[in-house]
């Protein structure tokens, strides 16, 4: 049989309620935190006293190490593995209200806050917004969304236990600022399937279906003509929400999001498809000399070496995420830092350790 390497190992496990400290300085909360390890349990309002339900909160806490045979197609299968793990639930240890994915999570929640304000729960809407003005805004925790996740650099994941525990060896373990790189990638890709699966929510996009087209309807706009401008080399790469993984030689897509292959016919359509447009691109660098001299440009800016990085350069934080923190609050630990964390899990933290 075949050794299998460990190229990325992710530590996953669920919580309520979390502080993580972030770039040594400051603290951020996620979740609710749990009246009782024993289970959910209702409020009691200060205002009324009486019982109100909380909405459930939930949360995916990910440990994640590099091992020097990782690669950005790894990480990339990483954060598609750890959104499709149906890890999660808003129920109680044992309740039978199953488990589900982040994705189906959100898409669930979506649907109801839809329906809610579809029906005008103005009321509710009022008294959030009351509710969010009491208190301390930097400990208020009714401000955290339901649904969050917060990556945590830990590379000691990649280690060899020998002598019976007296000896860790690191040997594997990716060199520091190539995991450092790897890391941020990971985090982008993860922000960047969030905001793709948001606007599916949302009714912007349309999921891929396994033959990795989107589902067919009657206004389906992969047909329609792609702007020429597009190098060919990007026609299908710039559908994240759709491809996975592409051929580095065709440029064709290989995987659907969801980690299928794409047939064998869909990929003599896109074959096609490529091969049409890179007659309608070239036709329009003919015509457009600046575009022409943009695209040499940006080909020679490609092309230089890269100037090495400073250590103050290389600490600084990744760009702030463009993901809605109302949809689900993302929270990035930070590489190379001490990582100070808490935590809650009153329905059990259901670990799993992933090796990719």
């Amino acid at each position: 049989p075949t050794h299998h390497v460990t190229s990325i190992r992710m530590v996953i496990q669920r919580y309520r309620f979390a502080r993580i400290l972030v770039e040594e300085s400051h603290v951020v909360r996620v979740g609710q935190p749990c009246s009782s390890l024993l289970g959910n349990e209702t409020n009691i309002t200060s205002d009324n006293n009486k019982e109100e339900e909380k909405e459930a909160t939930l949360g995916l806490l990910v440990y994640i190490s590099f091992s020097a045979s990782a690669s950005k197609e790894k990480v990339e299968q990483a954060a598609k593995t750890l959104l499709n793990m149906p890890v999660g639930t808003l129920g109680a240890w044992g309740d039978g209200s199953g488990v589900k994915n982040m994705l189906q999570l959100l898409t669930a929640r979506t649907a109801t806050l839809n329906k809610n304000k579809a029906e005008g729960s103005s009321q509710a809407v009022a008294a959030a917004a009351a509710a969010n003005k009491e208190g301390d805004p930097s400990d208020n925790h009714t401000n955290n969304p339901p649904l969050s996740i917060v990556l945590v650099p830990q590379a000691n994941l990649i280690a060899k236990i020998k002598k019976n525990g007296k000896s860790i060896q690191y040997r594997d373990q990716i060199a520091k600022e190539k995991g450092r790189e790897l890391y941020e990638f990971f985090c982008q890709t993860i922000d960047i399937l969030l905001q793709d699966h948001h606007a599916v929510c949302k009714g912007e996009k349309q999921p891929a279906n396994s033959n990795g087209s989107k589902k067919p309807n009657n206004n389906n706009n992969n047909n329609a003509t792609p702007d020429p401008s597009i190098p060919p080399d990007q026609l299908f790469r710039r559908r994240t929400s759709e491809f996975a993984t592409f051929d580095d030689t065709t440029n064709l897509p290989l995987t659907t999001i969801g980690g299928e292959p794409v047939t064998k016919s869909a990929r003599k359509r896109m074959q096609k498809q490529y091969d049409a447009h890179v007659k309608r691109h070239e036709k329009w660098l003919s015509k457009n000399p600046r575009g022409a001299n943009k695209a040499a440009a940006v080909v020679a800016e490609e092309a230089k070496p890269q100037e090495p990085t400073t250590s103050d350069e290389a600490k600084k934080p990744p760009e702030p995420s463009s993901l809605d923190s109302s949809f689900l609050q993302l929270v990035k630990g930070t590489f190379g830092a001490r990582q100070g964390i808490e935590m809650q899990s009153d329905m059990g933290p259901f670990c799993h350790v992933v090796e990719i």
